[in-house]
């Protein structure tokens, strides 16, 4: 059983789309700038809880918060 051969020219979703295609495509979208790109091969679940894609935009260029330490 041997894996797809990797494409990086995969610009629009598709159902025949092998899931590391997806996965590929998304990260390649991201490494462009292309946050909305990104979004449109996510699950129909996923833009449900995370979008439009401006919203998905904002939470992919947040700054992650420091965590905080108590000192006891």
């Amino acid at each position: 059983n041997t894996l797809p051969a990797l494409s990086l020219t995969v610009t629009k979703p598709s159902p025949s789309l092998a899931p590391i295609e997806v996965v590929n495509a998304q990260l390649e979208a991201l490494s462009a700038g292309d946050v909305q790109r990104c979004f449109e091969f996510a699950s129909p679940a996923n833009k449900q809880q995370t979008g439009p894609w401006q919203k998905f935009e904002m939470m992919v260029r947040q700054t992650p918060e420091t965590p905080t330490t108590s000192s006891t």
